[in-house]
């Protein structure tokens, strides 16, 4: 038999293991975790407090028509508001002061309107649906409402009253505590009873205006909600021990590799490489024969040079009419290009088109023969300082621009009218052009326009300009760079993810700097990081940009391994000191 004194002290001793044990388990609260749980209890409350508090009001817009008007609501559970909405003008015109009868219109009313609210969120949070009932009376004459709304008050006033069933839809916005910003638009639709009389201020009866209607409602409403907030209890701070045993910073898994590879550019001997700085240079695939409906000005940067007055000398530089014309940058760049292109071994011109035009005044024939002189004129001058025979040449006399100065005047018609010209004149300048068919007669035609006075616009504004030798270009053609081909072929691999096969193309292709960076990407994605990395440092070496970005993204890389798997080993062992295991 257990003596009672020792059942006793073994019950006192359970009791302490319980009560020790159950202290052990208490949630400890933090200072941090303090401050956070005051934090949402206050926020909380303050939800609370709004959804559950009157709210009073203006309607801004409503004032703008010089209606004082006051809105009140009330909350009926979480998600309903009930309240009136009251307005009145109780003076004829804008200003109260204002009861000038000699003036033509009045305007005045007051209107009542219980509603109610739902809110799908909570009261006075987001958006709302709303409907109400609308009792207005109002005694309107002399005024006219926008959109031509209400038609009868602009020669009559009517005086009577209007009832109708609206709905509404809005949205309210917390600017802080207390005061909230709405923004409101609805329909009300009813029945109204008026009174008929002859003007805004006489009184004479004319008739009944009566019938169905309907009151459109746009509202931005100022709102404050009346509530008190509650102190917040804070809450007690339990001291902890405190943990040594931290987790490791979270590392994230590194990202793929996403390689740059733009296609390799084909080397087009030196006339490619001209061609960058100096677009007058083409292909020859884009030559193409003049005809009289080209829009030589249109077309991308052609080089012109200009002639005097009815003249076929080709100067350097003149002086006319005030003006002075420099060729002298233009004639240099043609020789300069030119001269390159022909010294170099992997492009060669294949044509220079030259194409010779005349300004629309004088005689036709006389302008065929300058714009023919003209052309041969700049082919001559680039003969005497370069060999180049004149089958290389496509010089053709483009006789009287009439086609450049037809859409040159169009142009000013689309714009509206310009050179000191309407829209009409230049339109009858248009149609003279379309049907008058003889040239000659065409530029008579135009000449006697009211007295010359709009050929002498023209004249100033756009004929000046068409005293030139017209269009210059210069085609050239090129040894096609297969090597340029066959890389790009093996970067093609490298997008269909066929890396074994890119990198036998590219292995071909070592004598070409350009793979460079493309065998680099092969190499890494057949598993030969340390490769890659030691072609793409020549690569950036040699100024290849998008081998740039690929090294500094494979470094990034590397880096970002290295700390993931760090923490991994960290975060094992931080699982076997904090779990054993």
């Amino acid at each position: 038999m257990i003596p009672k004194k020792l059942i006793s002290v073994a019950t006192l001793l359970f009791f302490f293991a319980l009560t020790g044990f159950s202290q052990a388990q208490t949630p400890r609260i933090t200072a941090e975790q303090a401050a956070r749980d005051s934090a949402e209890r206050a926020r909380k409350q303050l939800d609370s407090l709004r959804r559950n508090s009157p709210s009073v009001g203006t309607n801004l817009l409503y004032w703008g028509s010089s209606s004082p008007n006051v809105h009140f609501w009330i909350p009926i559970g979480e998600n309903f508001t009930v309240g009136m909405v009251g307005g009145i003008k109780p003076w004829p015109r804008w200003a109260p002061w204002d009861y000038d009868q000699a003036i033509e219109s009045k305007w005045r009313h007051f209107a009542i309107v219980p509603g109610i609210r739902w809110w799908p969120k909570e009261n006075y949070r987001g958006l709302w649906l709303g409907a109400d009932l609308l009792w207005t009376h109002y005694n309107v004459g002399g005024v006219r409402f926008p959109f031509d709304m209400y038609p009868i008050t602009k020669d009559h006033r009517i005086q009577g009253d209007f009832f109708g069933l609206g709905i509404n839809i809005g949205w309210s916005w917390w600017l802080t505590k207390h005061l909230r910003l709405e923004a409101e638009a609805g329909v009300a639709a009813g029945y109204g009873n008026a009174n008929v009389y002859e003007c805004a201020w006489c009184g004479a009866l004319v008739g009944k205006h009566q019938g169905p209607g309907i009151v459109p409602k746009l509202g931005l409403n100022l709102a404050y909600n009346f509530f008190k907030e509650k102190k917040i209890e804070p809450v007690e701070v339990i001291d902890t021990t405190i943990d040594t045993l931290v987790p490791p910073v979270a590392v994230a898994a590194p990202a793929a590799f996403l390689a740059l590879v733009p296609v390799v550019e084909e080397w087009k001997g030196i006339a490619g490489q001209l061609e960058k700085d100096h677009p007058v240079l083409r292909p020859s695939s884009e030559y193409k024969p003049y005809t009289p409906d080209r829009i030589l000005r249109k077309e991308e940067s052609p080089l012109y040079v200009f002639f005097e007055l009815d003249k076929t000398r080709l100067l350097r530089n003149y002086t006319e009419n005030g003006h002075f014309r420099d060729n002298g940058p233009v004639l240099d760049e043609i020789m300069d290009i030119t001269a390159k292109i022909m010294a170099d071994t992997t492009s060669r011109v294949t044509k220079i088109q030259i194409i010779g035009l005349a300004s629309i005044e004088g005689s036709r024939k006389h302008n065929v023969a300058l714009a023919d002189n003209r052309a041969l004129a700049l082919q001559r001058y680039i003969q005497q300082r370069i060999d180049i025979p004149d089958s290389m040449f496509d010089t053709v006399g483009g006789g009287e621009a009439w086609s450049e100065f037809r859409d040159q005047v169009n142009d000013l018609l689309l714009e509206g009218g310009g050179a000191g010209l309407t829209k009409e004149q230049l339109q009858e300048v248009i149609d003279i052009i379309d049907n008058e068919k003889d040239a000659d007669r065409r530029e008579a035609r135009i000449r006697r326009l009211e007295g010359g006075n709009i050929h002498k616009s023209l004249l100033e504004r756009i004929l000046s300009d068409q005293r030139n030798s017209g269009y210059l270009r210069i085609y050239y053609d090129y040894v096609p760079d297969e090597s340029a081909r066959e890389i790009n072929e093996a970067i093609e691999c490298l997008q269909r993810k066929d890396y074994a096969e890119a990198l036998r193309l590219l292995e071909l292709k070592r004598d070409d700097p350009r793979s460079d960076n493309a065998y680099a990407v092969a190499l890494f994605y057949n598993g030969r990081e340390e490769e890659a990395m030691a072609v793409l440092k020549e690569a950036v070496a040699r100024g290849d940009e998008a081998a740039e970005k690929n090294l500094q993204q494979l470094q990034a890389i590397a880096e970002q391994r290295a700390a993931y798997a760090r923490y991994l080993q960290e975060m094992e062992e931080y699982s076997r000191l904090r779990y054993g295991r």
